[in-house]
């Protein structure tokens, strides 16, 4: 399923890939995230010449964990939610749009149950085993090593 958005995507990451080649600082990988649809990230793969090999990165939590998140952030509306009315709306549109056919594409399947540090460590272990340089941050800027409170 083709979106008129993906184009503006793939836009913003040829944008950026040219801002770095022009920057005196070293050459950087381009990172982009929350693609729920499989033809976006096509889209992507096939209209933007990759800096280096494309990744596919899948995260995972429960649906209780899922719901817990969900009802905890600001942006969200959430009076009267449910975890059926969550398991119903939220997560039966995103099975609609194919977001369990990316996991079978992913090159790596994470399961974030944890802490967004947790996380973010796994992401950051896997980006370096592929060769890929990361930042020194956690989730909140901090150094890697000192957690967050």
């Amino acid at each position: 399923q083709k979106h008129y958005f993906d184009k503006y995507i793939a836009q913003a990451v040829v944008r950026a890939e040219q801002e770095i080649k022009r920057s005196s600082r070293r050459y950087q990988d381009i990172v982009v995230t929350g693609n729920r649809q499989v033809g976006g990230i096509d889209y992507l793969i096939k209209k933007v010449p990759p800096l280096r090999s494309n990744l596919i990165i899948y995260i995972e939590a429960d649906e209780v964990t899922l719901f817990d998140r969900h009802i905890s952030r600001p942006d969200r509306d959430t009076p009267g939610l449910t975890l059926q009315k969550f398991r119903d709306e939220i997560l039966a549109y995103d099975q609609r749009m194919g977001i369990e056919h990316i996991k079978t594409l992913a090159d790596i399947v994470i399961c974030n149950n944890g802490d967004i540090n947790s996380c973010l460590k796994t992401v950051f272990s896997f980006l370096e085993s592929k060769g890929y340089v990361v930042p020194n941050t956690n989730a909140e800027g901090a150094f890697r090593g000192k957690e967050v409170e």
